[in-house]
């Protein structure tokens, strides 16, 4: 299976909110990544179909999903990050409910339900009504509503947003497993979900993709840039107002302060280089705006 972004944008009158992006995915886990405004939802409707583009296409196994009309949703999954579940239903009933309403019989639905259920680890909740699910609980519910018609493709908007550490390690698991056979395309404001699951992430800036890659290519973007010093309180906001610097940690230490930066110039007197990591890959791109560590 292979799905492709061929030319793809969106704008809203001179505003780009994605500019042209040419790539091809197959099976496996695809991370996005950027602060508030970068594009990422607008990227995740335009794979939904619920947005028409600029310019530019998707193809699905080299056909225009425009060619698939209604069929392309049969091949989605798509969860909005503002999805939210029936508070009166019971697990059971609402994927019964979506699985009525991808067209499946009563008894495919409740069969359906039922497996899911299973494979979500919420076989033991199936009875209980969804307003006494956990977070984490009613994401995973969501996910398995997104799963449906078992499609080719799962769309994820945020789907760790508010999580507690188990909860949210709980559905990595599971968006890990899915992708055997499945595209999973997701968003992230969580830096170690990426570290974790995706096989490959792209950090969107402004509507453009910044850096793309496997974990290895982002973070070798910065190599030889990233550096450790030992600074003392003037050092310190001398680096910060330094504009060809980008500080990304602060530690204090006894004698001062253990500083990790990037730049792209030349180094403080006394700088160690240091290992780059993903996220600092994100604070080079972003200054750290809207980046949780996790």
């Amino acid at each position: 299976m292979q799905w492709r972004f061929e030319g793809l944008c969106k704008s809203y009158g001179d505003i780009k909110a994605l500019s042209p992006v040419t790539l091809d995915l197959t099976p496996g886990v695809y991370g996005l990544i950027g602060p508030n405004g970068a594009g990422k939802s607008t990227w995740m409707k335009l794979a939904a179909g619920l947005l028409k583009p600029t310019a530019g296409r998707i193809l699905l196994d080299g056909r225009d999903i425009r060619e698939y009309k209604e069929k392309y949703y049969e091949h989605i999954g798509y969860l909005p990050q503002s999805a939210g579940v029936y508070p009166n239903f019971t697990g059971a009933e609402f994927l019964t409910y979506f699985g009525r309403l991808k067209g499946l019989s009563y008894k495919a639905a409740r069969q359906s339900a039922a497996e899911l259920l299973e494979q979500f680890h919420l076989s033991d909740a199936a009875k209980r009504k969804t307003k006494t699910y956990s977070g984490g609980m009613r994401q995973r519910l969501l996910i398995a509503a997104a799963m449906t018609a078992r499609p080719d493709i799962l769309i994820l908007d945020e789907p760790t947003v508010g999580l507690d550490p188990k909860e949210r390690s709980t559905l990595l698991n599971l968006l890990s497993s899915l992708s055997g056979d499945r595209i999973v395309f997701y968003s992230t404001h969580i830096i170690r979900d990426l570290e974790r699951i995706a096989d490959r992430v792209f950090f969107l800036r402004r509507g453009e993709i910044a850096v793309q890659g496997s974990l290895q290519e982002a973070v070798a973007a910065l190599s030889g840039g990233v550096y450790t010093a030992l600074l003392e309180g003037e050092e310190l906001a001398r680096l910060e107002e330094e504009a060809a610097c980008q500080v990304i940690s602060v530690r204090r230490e006894d004698g001062g302060s253990l500083v990790r930066y990037y730049t792209e110039g030349q180094p403080l007197p006394g700088s160690r280089p240091a290992e780059p990591r993903l996220e600092d890959v994100y604070y080079a791109l972003f200054g750290g705006d809207g980046a949780e560590e996790g």
